[in-house]
């Protein structure tokens, strides 16, 4: 995990800086969080699938089990997210999908990563991630993708501060495209 005092502030006036160590540890450990739930599914989703392969069963199948480890997914995935984002987020469904690597696991894994944090009113933070590491990128990406960055736009809910919009971008394009889930 990323050390607090390595996160950027940026454009974030002087009495707003100070939220930065009550905003982005959480979300970072959310996100470890949920790479780490990604992880494991995926190992043992491909066990089963090299269990079936070996028992001579077809590779255009589901291996028996997968059903049930996809639900279970599914479900751990909406226990883990849905009380950190805002009513709505999830509007247009959960993640059911997984993958390796993890979809945040460049946030353990790349040595460049940057954590940025900017804060102009109290009623909005965001928190952006960059992968930087060309390395780590292109083992996960092998068309060319050279980074890969998430901005995390947070709202406040009370005592703690909760996922109101999730954008992604990739390399050097500025464009930032919608995330419907987390």
């Amino acid at each position: 995990m990323i050390d607090i005092n390595m996160v950027i502030i940026r454009d974030t006036p002087d009495r707003f800086r100070a939220m930065a160590d009550k905003i982005v540890p959480p979300l970072l450990e959310l996100l470890h969080e949920h790479a780490k739930l990604e992880t494991e599914i995926f190992e043992r989703d491909d066990e089963l699938r090299r269990k079936h392969l070996a028992a001579g069963g077809s590779p255009n199948q589901l291996a028996p089990g997968a059903d049930k480890l996809h639900n279970e997914y599914f479900q751990r995935y909406l226990a883990l997210v849905q009380p950190r984002c805002v009513p709505g987020f999830l509007k247009y469904g959960a993640s059911r999908s997984f993958g390796k690597p993890a979809k945040y696991s460049y946030l353990d894994d790349d040595p460049t990563l940057e954590v940025i944090f900017t804060m102009k009113s109290p009623q909005k933070a965001i928190v952006e991630t960059h992968c930087n590491s060309t390395v780590w990128a292109k083992a996960c990406y092998p068309h060319g993708v050279s980074d890969k960055r998430h901005r995390f736009t947070l709202k406040p809910a009370g005592d703690t501060w909760l996922i109101a919009r999730l954008d992604y971008a990739f390399s050097a394009n500025d464009s930032w495209h919608i995330e419907h889930c987390l």
